[in-house]
């Protein structure tokens, strides 16, 4: 009974390897903090995505902010983009970095600042049926873990876009953008 469990688990991870391109250890290794092999066939060059996009957080590596190299965007966020990329090429990317407060599904004002304002989230746009699919990877548990996404908002009445954002959380604080520290 035992040994068929493990087969198995073995047998999914190597289908979920091959259908997303990872390394079958990587979403395991990732969720306990480390970092996961290259794919293969993926760049052996140390820090260097196998997409050629931003590289890998090191484990332990704080959230910096945003820079040229990752698009103006958080560590997290640029990692995270990469893979909806991969993942979703039919979904449009509608922005990231956005000096805005948070816009309500009802339609109302808000004095909260956006996790846009620190460049640290993303909104997708498109078919509905391929941004439930975008909601449903996003809330995986590897996912949230590997790309430490915070929130997942799908489309509501006022917005017509999924909107994901990481951590750390920025809560209760005043962006750069609008002269906090």
């Amino acid at each position: 009974m035992t040994a068929g469990l493990i087969l198995a688990f073995l047998a999914y991870l190597l289908i979920y390897a091959g259908v997303k391109g990872v390394h079958p250890w990587g979403p395991i290794v990732e969720a306990f903090g480390g970092q996961a092999p290259r794919p293969p066939g993926g760049s052996n060059v140390p820090g260097a995505s196998a997409t050629g996009g931003p590289p890998n957080l090191a484990p332990g590596e704080v959230l910096g902010p945003p820079t040229e190299a990752t698009g103006g965007l958080t560590p997290a966020a640029a990692k995270a983009k990469v893979a909806i990329d991969e993942t979703y090429p039919d979904l449009g990317f509608l922005g990231g970095p956005s000096c805005r407060k948070i816009k309500p599904h009802d339609g109302s004002e808000s004095d909260v600042w956006s996790e846009h304002a620190w460049a640290n989230a993303l909104d997708y746009g498109g078919p509905a049926a391929l941004m439930r699919k975008l909601v449903v990877w996003a809330n995986l548990p590897h996912n949230r873990l590997r790309f430490k996404i915070n929130n997942v908002i799908p489309p509501g009445s006022a917005i017509n876009s999924v909107h994901i954002d990481f951590f750390p959380s920025h809560t209760g604080q005043t962006p750069p953008c609008a002269g906090g520290a």
